[in-house]
C-alpha cells in the first residue's frame, strides 16, 4: 500500500463532490439557515460557518472544482449563493440560465 506523507484521506473526500476531481478553489457561499444541517453533514461540525444574518450563514471552505460540486450547489437553488470565487459564480450563472431557459420557451 502506497503511503503519502501528511495525506488526510477524510481530508481529501470531504473537499470532492460525487469523486469528480478539478482544481481546488477556496469556496465562500451564502446559505439559508435552514441549510446548516446539511452543510454540516457535508463538511463537519469544525467547518468555517458564521451568521450572516437572520435568515443566512456564510461557509468559507477548500473544496474541489467539479460538475459536482456545480450539481450539489445547484440542487438548493435560491437558498444559496455562491459569493467566491468568481470563476464558480460565473459557473453557476451559466448553470442558472440554461435551467431558466429550460422552462421559459
Amino acid at each position: 500500500m502506497c503511503q503519502i506523507k501528511d495525506f488526510n484521506l477524510k481530508n481529501h473526500v470531504s473537499k470532492m463532490f460525487h469523486m469528480f476531481g478539478g482544481d481546488p478553489l477556496s469556496l465562500e457561499a451564502v446559505f439559508s439557515n435552514e441549510l446548516i444541517n446539511v452543510v454540516i453533514d457535508r463538511f463537519g461540525t469544525d467547518a468555517n460557518i458564521q451568521a450572516q444574518d437572520s435568515d443566512s450563514f456564510v461557509l468559507k471552505t477548500r473544496a474541489i472544482m467539479s460538475e459536482g460540486l456545480i450539481q450539489w450547489l445547484m440542487r438548493f437553488g435560491h437558498r444559496v449563493k455562491v459569493i467566491h470565487p468568481e470563476t464558480l459564480v460565473n459557473q453557476m450563472k451559466v448553470e442558472a440560465t440554461k435551467f431558466y431557459e429550460n422552462y421559459h420557451e
